[in-house]
């Protein structure tokens, strides 16, 4: 929608038919999306299958844990930092290095350095355009339209929906 070019300190300021506005959104959403992709590449023979950090990694995805799990493991001091991190490895230039991202090597070996070859192979925005196809697919053709068929008004912005206060 026209939300996602919406300045996000205006949106408690918006309006639904005279209405208040909230919002609901997934949580860790880019990470499951991504987390999905890896099995599906490991069943593919894309992934390397065997590798723990693999499966470790899309199971924690699974379950919105994995900032938590960067800072459990000590590798990240705060989850914000994990946040950071985890954006650099998935959405940087396989080219970009740094203390984040090697954090994350260390705690999900090969995992990092099979995302850097995809970018390298087709492009730098490659995971990031993939991303947002997918979740725009989920949003819009799923969730939206199926809150639209029961009869809810609502808006979609990003991976959030927003609806009026009596919603």
């Amino acid at each position: 929608s026209n939300l996602t070019i919406f300045p996000s300190g205006l949106l408690p300021l918006l309006k639904f038919n005279g209405e208040n506005t909230f919002s609901t959104d997934l949580k860790n959403s880019e990470l499951a999306m991504l987390g999905k992709r890896i099995r599906e590449e490991e069943r593919e023979g894309k992934a390397n299958g065997g590798n723990i950090a693999y499966s470790h990694f899309t199971t924690l995805a699974g379950e919105g844990k994995i900032y938590e799990h960067l800072v459990e493991s000590g590798a990240i001091k705060y989850r914000d930092e994990a946040k950071i991190a985890m954006f650099k490895v998935v959405f940087s230039s396989h080219r970009s290095g740094g203390k984040l991202k090697n954090a994350v090597k260390s705690i999900f070996p090969g995992l990092v350095e099979h995302f850097d070859a995809q970018k390298k192979q087709q492009g730098s925005k490659f995971l990031a355009n993939l991303m947002q196809r997918i979740e725009s697919d989920i949003f819009v053709n799923g969730i939206l339209h199926e809150l639209f068929l029961r009869g809810y008004s609502v808006l979609s912005c990003h991976d959030s929906i927003l609806f009026a206060e009596s919603e």
